[in-house]
C-alpha cells in the first residue's frame, strides 16, 4: 500500500536493472559459482572464508545460481 502511494509520481519501474548491472551481478554469480565448483574438485567440502568461518561449497553455488537468475529475470 505504501509502496504504490510513494511511488504513484516516479517513472521508476522495480523490476527492471540497467545492462551494466546485470552484467556484473552474472558476473557475480559466475564466479562465486566456479570457486564453489572448483573447491569440491579439490576435495574440500568445508573451507574458511576471510573470517575464519566455515562456508559449505555446495551452498556457495546455489547463491551464485540464484544470483545468476536474478540477473536474467531483470531483463524484462
Amino acid at each position: 500500500m505504501y509502496f504504490k502511494t510513494a511511488m504513484r509520481g516516479r517513472k521508476l519501474d522495480p523490476g527492471k536493472m540497467k545492462p551494466a548491472y546485470r552484467y556484473g551481478l552474472a558476473i557475480v554469480g559466475l564466479t562465486i559459482v566456479f570457486g564453489g565448483v572448483l573447491k569440491i574438485l579439490n576435495g574440500n567440502l568445508h573451507n574458511a572464508n576471510y573470517r575464519g568461518v566455515l562456508s559449505f561449497p555446495p551452498f556457495v553455488i546455489i547463491i551464485g545460481i540464484l544470483l545468476v537468475l536474478m540477473a536474467i529475470k531483470s531483463r524484462k
